[in-house]
């Protein structure tokens, strides 16, 4: 089944900054959130970064992905002030 996942990224860390200048780092970086390595299945992935505040990745993959440490490295997490909001994942057939 395939997965729709939106990472938003915060562009004032250091890390966002050397994934979002590098594509291979990045792409390196949404391979390692799939469970099977190493990574067989197609990936599609998107970088939208229409504004300077935020960035957000687009990613379709076929297996269930963990985006915990994109989140915890070049993410927004707990930028609430509550627990750290996992990135938006679903079935893409529900789209």
């Amino acid at each position: 089944m395939p997965y729709l996942s939106k990472i938003a990224l915060n562009p004032r860390r250091r890390t966002t900054v050397s994934l979002l200048s590098n594509p291979h780092r990045l792409h390196a970086a949404i391979l390692s959130g799939l469970a099977v390595q190493p990574v067989t299945e197609r990936v599609l992935w998107r970088l939208d970064n229409n504004t300077p505040h935020r960035a957000e990745i687009l990613v379709l993959t076929n297996s269930r992905p963990s985006w915990a440490h994109l989140v915890d490295d070049a993410g927004w997490p707990g930028a609430d002030g509550g627990a750290p909001s996992p990135p938006t994942t679903r079935p893409s057939w529900n789209t």
